[in-house]
Protein backbone atom coordinates (compact mmCIF):
# COMPACT_ATOMS: atom_id res chain seq x y z
CA UNK A 1 0.00 0.00 0.00
CA UNK A 2 2.98 2.38 0.94
CA UNK A 3 4.51 1.35 -2.23
CA UNK A 4 1.39 2.67 -4.45
CA UNK A 5 1.25 5.67 -2.54
CA UNK A 6 4.58 6.39 -3.48
CA UNK A 7 4.06 5.62 -7.15
CA UNK A 8 0.54 8.09 -7.19
CA UNK A 9 2.48 10.81 -5.20
CA UNK A 10 5.55 10.59 -7.75
CA UNK A 11 2.98 10.58 -10.80
CA UNK A 12 1.68 13.55 -9.60
CA UNK A 13 4.59 15.03 -9.04
CA UNK A 14 6.02 14.78 -12.51
CA UNK A 15 2.36 15.74 -13.87
CA UNK A 16 3.10 19.28 -12.39
CA UNK A 17 6.55 19.33 -12.94
CA UNK A 18 4.49 18.50 -17.23
CA UNK A 19 2.62 21.65 -16.70
CA UNK A 20 4.63 23.80 -15.19
CA UNK A 21 7.46 23.05 -17.90
CA UNK A 22 4.71 24.19 -20.42
CA UNK A 23 5.20 27.68 -20.32
CA UNK A 24 8.13 29.87 -20.40
CA UNK A 25 8.72 32.79 -17.59
CA UNK A 26 8.26 36.53 -18.34
CA UNK A 27 11.56 37.70 -20.27
CA UNK A 28 13.22 40.60 -18.63
CA UNK A 29 12.74 42.92 -20.95
CA UNK A 30 8.86 42.61 -20.63
CA UNK A 31 9.15 42.47 -17.05
CA UNK A 32 6.50 45.21 -16.81
CA UNK A 33 3.88 43.09 -17.49
CA UNK A 34 4.03 41.22 -14.18
CA UNK A 35 1.81 41.88 -11.77
CA UNK A 36 -2.50 42.27 -11.46
CA UNK A 37 -4.13 44.78 -13.81
CA UNK A 38 -7.63 45.60 -14.00
CA UNK A 39 -10.10 46.99 -16.32
CA UNK A 40 -13.50 48.42 -16.50
CA UNK A 41 -14.86 44.66 -17.56
CA UNK A 42 -10.83 42.53 -17.85
CA UNK A 43 -9.30 41.15 -14.79
CA UNK A 44 -5.40 39.94 -15.43
CA UNK A 45 -2.84 38.61 -13.50
CA UNK A 46 0.86 37.52 -14.62
CA UNK A 47 3.39 36.10 -12.52
CA UNK A 48 7.15 36.15 -13.07
CA UNK A 49 6.85 32.60 -13.33
CA UNK A 50 4.88 33.12 -16.59
CA UNK A 51 1.37 31.70 -15.27
CA UNK A 52 -1.66 34.29 -16.60
CA UNK A 53 -4.84 34.02 -15.07
CA UNK A 54 -7.62 36.80 -17.20
CA UNK A 55 -11.06 36.76 -16.72
CA UNK A 56 -13.42 39.27 -18.65
CA UNK A 57 -17.18 40.09 -17.78
CA UNK A 58 -19.51 40.64 -20.92
CA UNK A 59 -23.07 41.16 -19.64
CA UNK A 60 -23.96 38.00 -18.10
CA UNK A 61 -20.96 36.03 -19.61
CA UNK A 62 -17.96 35.92 -17.95
CA UNK A 63 -15.09 34.88 -20.14
CA UNK A 64 -12.10 33.25 -17.83
CA UNK A 65 -8.48 31.41 -18.76
CA UNK A 66 -6.13 30.49 -16.75
CA UNK A 67 -2.56 29.10 -18.36
CA UNK A 68 1.05 30.28 -18.79
CA UNK A 69 2.67 31.87 -21.32
CA UNK A 70 3.89 29.82 -24.70
CA UNK A 71 5.67 33.52 -26.19
CA UNK A 72 5.49 36.93 -26.77
CA UNK A 73 5.21 37.82 -30.21
CA UNK A 74 6.08 41.41 -30.61
CA UNK A 75 3.97 43.12 -27.57
CA UNK A 76 1.57 40.47 -28.09
CA UNK A 77 1.66 37.12 -25.78
CA UNK A 78 0.14 33.58 -26.32
CA UNK A 79 -0.87 31.53 -23.69
CA UNK A 80 -2.33 27.93 -23.94
CA UNK A 81 -2.30 24.33 -22.81
CA UNK A 82 -2.44 21.18 -24.33
CA UNK A 83 -1.90 22.63 -27.65
CA UNK A 84 -5.35 24.92 -26.87
CA UNK A 85 -3.95 28.85 -27.01
CA UNK A 86 -5.65 32.08 -26.53
CA UNK A 87 -3.26 35.34 -27.97
CA UNK A 88 -3.87 38.66 -26.58
CA UNK A 89 -3.84 41.59 -28.51
CA UNK A 90 -1.46 44.35 -26.82
CA UNK A 91 -2.22 47.61 -28.26
CA UNK A 92 -0.39 49.74 -25.23
CA UNK A 93 2.28 47.82 -23.57
CA UNK A 94 2.76 48.56 -19.97
CA UNK A 95 4.19 52.22 -19.59
CA UNK A 96 3.87 54.57 -16.81
CA UNK A 97 3.18 58.38 -16.69
CA UNK A 98 2.97 60.40 -13.70
CA UNK A 99 3.11 57.83 -11.32
CA UNK A 100 0.35 55.84 -13.09
CA UNK A 101 0.88 52.47 -14.92
CA UNK A 102 -1.42 51.40 -17.31
CA UNK A 103 -1.32 49.03 -20.48
CA UNK A 104 -4.34 48.05 -23.33
CA UNK A 105 -5.32 44.57 -23.86
CA UNK A 106 -7.86 43.62 -26.21
CA UNK A 107 -9.33 46.76 -27.05
CA UNK A 108 -9.30 47.85 -23.24
CA UNK A 109 -7.44 50.05 -20.75
CA UNK A 110 -6.28 48.14 -18.01
CA UNK A 111 -4.37 49.75 -14.71
CA UNK A 112 -1.90 48.26 -12.31
CA UNK A 113 -4.42 47.16 -9.36
CA UNK A 114 -0.96 48.14 -6.60
CA UNK A 115 -1.74 50.80 -4.09
CA UNK A 116 0.46 53.36 -5.15
CA UNK A 117 -0.93 53.38 -8.75
CA UNK A 118 -4.27 53.17 -7.37
CA UNK A 119 -3.62 56.09 -4.99
CA UNK A 120 -2.55 58.00 -8.21
CA UNK A 121 -5.35 57.37 -9.74
CA UNK A 122 -7.72 58.36 -6.95
CA UNK A 123 -6.00 61.84 -6.55
CA UNK A 124 -6.24 62.72 -10.28
CA UNK A 125 -9.71 61.72 -10.29
CA UNK A 126 -10.54 64.30 -7.52
CA UNK A 127 -8.08 67.07 -8.98
CA UNK A 128 -9.64 66.30 -12.82
CA UNK A 129 -13.30 66.32 -11.47
CA UNK A 130 -12.54 69.79 -9.57
CA UNK A 131 -11.37 71.00 -12.90
CA UNK A 132 -14.21 70.02 -15.25
CA UNK A 133 -16.74 70.97 -12.43
CA UNK A 134 -15.26 74.70 -12.73
CA UNK A 135 -14.92 74.99 -16.55
CA UNK A 136 -18.46 73.85 -16.31
CA UNK A 137 -19.50 76.53 -14.25
CA UNK A 138 -17.94 78.94 -16.64
CA UNK A 139 -20.33 77.41 -19.44
CA UNK A 140 -23.25 77.35 -17.92
CA UNK A 141 -22.79 80.87 -16.72
CA UNK A 142 -21.95 82.24 -20.63
CA UNK A 143 -18.38 83.53 -19.29
CA UNK A 144 -17.13 81.89 -23.06
CA UNK A 145 -13.67 83.86 -22.70
CA UNK A 146 -12.75 82.21 -19.29
CA UNK A 147 -14.25 78.71 -20.99
CA UNK A 148 -11.51 79.62 -23.82
CA UNK A 149 -8.64 79.91 -21.29
CA UNK A 150 -9.27 76.51 -19.81
CA UNK A 151 -9.10 74.94 -23.15
CA UNK A 152 -5.60 72.69 -23.66
CA UNK A 153 -2.82 74.85 -25.48
CA UNK A 154 -2.76 72.50 -28.41
CA UNK A 155 -6.33 72.85 -28.86
CA UNK A 156 -6.15 77.03 -28.66
CA UNK A 157 -3.74 76.20 -31.43
CA UNK A 158 -5.97 74.23 -33.55
CA UNK A 159 -8.88 76.17 -33.17
CA UNK A 160 -10.50 79.83 -33.53
CA UNK A 161 -11.90 81.16 -30.42
CA UNK A 162 -14.77 82.64 -33.38
CA UNK A 163 -15.74 78.61 -33.74
CA UNK A 164 -14.91 77.90 -29.90
CA UNK A 165 -17.63 80.68 -28.91
CA UNK A 166 -20.44 79.46 -31.79
CA UNK A 167 -19.66 76.32 -31.16
CA UNK A 168 -21.11 76.83 -27.67
CA UNK A 169 -24.38 78.91 -28.99
CA UNK A 170 -24.89 76.02 -31.25
CA UNK A 171 -25.66 73.51 -28.85
CA UNK A 172 -27.10 75.98 -26.33
CA UNK A 173 -29.21 76.93 -29.16
CA UNK A 174 -30.00 73.35 -30.06
CA UNK A 175 -29.99 71.61 -27.02
CA UNK A 176 -31.46 74.64 -24.43
CA UNK A 177 -28.70 75.06 -21.83
CA UNK A 178 -28.19 72.14 -19.04
CA UNK A 179 -30.06 72.77 -16.49
CA UNK A 180 -29.25 69.67 -14.58
CA UNK A 181 -26.76 67.14 -14.58
CA UNK A 182 -25.44 64.06 -13.05
CA UNK A 183 -22.41 61.93 -13.09
CA UNK A 184 -22.95 59.19 -14.98
CA UNK A 185 -19.07 57.47 -14.87
CA UNK A 186 -15.66 58.43 -15.40
CA UNK A 187 -12.74 57.01 -17.38
CA UNK A 188 -9.05 56.94 -17.42
CA UNK A 189 -6.95 56.62 -20.61
CA UNK A 190 -2.98 57.14 -21.72
CA UNK A 191 -2.20 57.49 -25.39
CA UNK A 192 0.49 59.52 -27.72
CA UNK A 193 -0.72 63.04 -28.58
CA UNK A 194 1.18 65.45 -30.43
CA UNK A 195 2.90 66.35 -26.78
CA UNK A 196 3.98 62.80 -26.62
CA UNK A 197 2.06 60.56 -23.59
CA UNK A 198 -0.55 61.49 -22.25
CA UNK A 199 -3.10 60.94 -19.53
CA UNK A 200 -6.64 61.26 -20.55
CA UNK A 201 -10.07 61.42 -17.80
CA UNK A 202 -13.26 61.74 -19.04
CA UNK A 203 -16.51 62.55 -17.73
CA UNK A 204 -19.86 61.83 -18.63
CA UNK A 205 -22.86 63.24 -17.65
CA UNK A 206 -26.73 62.73 -17.72
CA UNK A 207 -27.83 66.36 -18.56
CA UNK A 208 -31.55 67.81 -18.97
CA UNK A 209 -31.90 71.17 -20.50
CA UNK A 210 -34.22 74.24 -19.51
CA UNK A 211 -36.89 72.54 -22.24
CA UNK A 212 -36.75 69.14 -20.57
CA UNK A 213 -34.55 67.81 -23.64
CA UNK A 214 -32.16 64.92 -22.19
CA UNK A 215 -28.96 63.83 -22.87
CA UNK A 216 -25.07 62.79 -22.43
CA UNK A 217 -22.40 65.37 -21.70
CA UNK A 218 -19.00 64.53 -22.26
CA UNK A 219 -15.70 66.81 -20.66
CA UNK A 220 -12.06 65.61 -21.35
CA UNK A 221 -9.12 66.54 -19.02
CA UNK A 222 -5.90 66.29 -19.18
CA UNK A 223 -2.61 67.95 -18.04
CA UNK A 224 -1.51 70.60 -20.06
CA UNK A 225 2.25 71.78 -21.30
CA UNK A 226 2.60 73.69 -17.82
CA UNK A 227 1.49 70.89 -15.70
CA UNK A 228 -2.20 72.60 -15.28
CA UNK A 229 -5.57 70.45 -15.66
CA UNK A 230 -6.91 71.43 -18.79
CA UNK A 231 -10.13 70.84 -21.44
CA UNK A 232 -8.78 68.81 -24.11
CA UNK A 233 -12.77 68.14 -25.29
CA UNK A 234 -16.72 68.99 -24.54
CA UNK A 235 -19.17 67.64 -26.04
CA UNK A 236 -23.10 67.48 -25.64
CA UNK A 237 -24.88 64.83 -27.36
CA UNK A 238 -29.01 64.78 -26.94
CA UNK A 239 -30.67 61.45 -26.68
CA UNK A 240 -32.15 61.45 -30.10
CA UNK A 241 -28.27 60.92 -31.22
CA UNK A 242 -27.26 63.78 -32.73
CA UNK A 243 -23.85 64.87 -31.55
CA UNK A 244 -22.80 68.63 -30.97
CA UNK A 245 -19.04 69.33 -30.08
CA UNK A 246 -17.08 72.08 -29.03
CA UNK A 247 -14.51 73.35 -30.52
CA UNK A 248 -15.46 72.13 -34.17
CA UNK A 249 -13.86 75.07 -36.38
CA UNK A 250 -10.42 74.13 -37.92
CA UNK A 251 -8.28 77.13 -37.62
CA UNK A 252 -7.31 77.32 -41.11
CA UNK A 253 -10.87 77.62 -42.19
CA UNK A 254 -10.76 80.95 -40.46
CA UNK A 255 -11.44 84.06 -42.59
CA UNK A 256 -8.90 85.21 -44.59
CA UNK A 257 -9.00 88.84 -43.49
CA UNK A 258 -8.98 87.65 -39.79
CA UNK A 259 -6.68 89.74 -37.92
CA UNK A 260 -3.15 88.90 -37.76
CA UNK A 261 -1.76 87.46 -33.98
CA UNK A 262 -5.40 87.31 -32.82
CA UNK A 263 -7.86 84.60 -32.29
CA UNK A 264 -10.49 86.24 -30.67
CA UNK A 265 -13.39 87.29 -33.60
CA UNK A 266 -13.48 90.68 -35.02
CA UNK A 267 -16.70 92.38 -34.62
CA UNK A 268 -17.30 92.61 -38.13
CA UNK A 269 -16.84 89.09 -38.96
CA UNK A 270 -20.30 87.80 -40.64
CA UNK A 271 -21.86 85.34 -38.44
CA UNK A 272 -21.08 81.52 -39.33
CA UNK A 273 -23.52 79.28 -41.09
CA UNK A 274 -22.84 75.34 -40.41
CA UNK A 275 -24.76 72.37 -41.59
CA UNK A 276 -24.20 68.61 -40.62
CA UNK A 277 -22.77 65.96 -43.14
CA UNK A 278 -20.30 62.96 -43.58
CA UNK A 279 -16.62 63.87 -44.32
CA UNK A 280 -14.27 61.48 -45.53
CA UNK A 281 -11.68 60.91 -42.78
CA UNK A 282 -8.29 59.03 -43.18
CA UNK A 283 -9.07 55.56 -41.41
CA UNK A 284 -6.42 56.22 -38.34
CA UNK A 285 -7.77 59.76 -37.71
CA UNK A 286 -10.90 57.73 -36.71
CA UNK A 287 -9.51 57.28 -33.21
CA UNK A 288 -10.47 60.83 -32.51
CA UNK A 289 -14.25 60.83 -33.33
CA UNK A 290 -15.31 58.16 -31.05
CA UNK A 291 -19.53 58.12 -30.19
CA UNK A 292 -19.74 59.86 -33.34
CA UNK A 293 -21.85 58.81 -36.45
CA UNK A 294 -19.37 56.88 -39.15
CA UNK A 295 -20.53 55.79 -42.35
CA UNK A 296 -17.92 52.47 -43.48
CA UNK A 297 -17.32 50.69 -46.82
CA UNK A 298 -15.77 48.02 -47.22
CA UNK A 299 -13.51 46.65 -49.87
CA UNK A 300 -16.67 44.30 -50.68
CA UNK A 301 -18.71 47.21 -51.29
CA UNK A 302 -21.02 47.32 -48.23
CA UNK A 303 -21.64 50.49 -46.16
CA UNK A 304 -22.33 50.29 -42.56
CA UNK A 305 -23.75 53.19 -40.92
CA UNK A 306 -23.74 53.74 -36.71
CA UNK A 307 -21.80 54.99 -34.06
CA UNK A 308 -18.03 54.80 -33.91
CA UNK A 309 -17.43 52.58 -30.84
CA UNK A 310 -13.91 51.74 -30.46
CA UNK A 311 -10.72 52.37 -32.67
CA UNK A 312 -7.28 50.79 -32.14
CA UNK A 313 -4.42 49.90 -34.17
CA UNK A 314 -5.77 47.59 -36.34
CA UNK A 315 -9.66 47.66 -36.41
CA UNK A 316 -12.86 49.53 -35.47
CA UNK A 317 -15.62 48.90 -33.82
CA UNK A 318 -19.24 50.18 -34.93
CA UNK A 319 -22.69 50.27 -32.76
CA UNK A 320 -25.55 49.82 -35.29
CA UNK A 321 -28.92 50.90 -33.63
CA UNK A 322 -31.47 48.55 -34.37
CA UNK A 323 -35.11 48.04 -33.20
CA UNK A 324 -35.10 46.46 -29.92
CA UNK A 325 -31.98 47.42 -29.02
CA UNK A 326 -27.80 47.82 -30.77
CA UNK A 327 -25.62 45.44 -32.68
CA UNK A 328 -22.00 45.77 -32.19
CA UNK A 329 -19.47 44.74 -34.88
CA UNK A 330 -15.97 44.82 -35.94
CA UNK A 331 -14.35 45.70 -39.11
CA UNK A 332 -10.40 45.09 -39.65
CA UNK A 333 -8.56 48.00 -41.12
CA UNK A 334 -7.74 46.13 -44.23
CA UNK A 335 -11.18 45.97 -45.04
CA UNK A 336 -11.87 49.46 -45.03
CA UNK A 337 -12.24 51.37 -48.53
CA UNK A 338 -13.87 54.46 -47.36
CA UNK A 339 -14.31 55.92 -43.98
CA UNK A 340 -16.63 58.91 -43.16
CA UNK A 341 -17.70 60.97 -40.25
CA UNK A 342 -20.22 63.23 -39.29
CA UNK A 343 -19.24 66.82 -38.64
CA UNK A 344 -20.84 70.38 -38.32
CA UNK A 345 -18.73 72.50 -40.75
CA UNK A 346 -19.01 75.89 -42.14
CA UNK A 347 -20.03 76.77 -45.25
Amino acid sequence: MHYTRSLCIAAGLVALLHLSGCGIPVPADKADYVGEWEGDTISLEISANGSVDYERKQGAFTKSVSAPIQGFHGDDFTIGLFGLTTTFKVEQPPSEINGIWAMKVDGEQLIRADPETQQRVEEYLQSTKAAASSFLDLVDSGAVESAWDRLTEDVREEYTFEAWSQSLARINDIFGGVRDRELLQTSFAQASGTHGAIQLFSFASSVTSHSGETGTEIVAIRLDENGQWAVNRYTVRPDDEQLFSAPVQHASSAPADAPQGSSRASSQTPPARYRREYVEMSVPALAGYLRQPVRIQTTDGVQHSGYLLASSQDRITVRQRRRGGSFDFEIRHPRIAKAEVMRQVRY
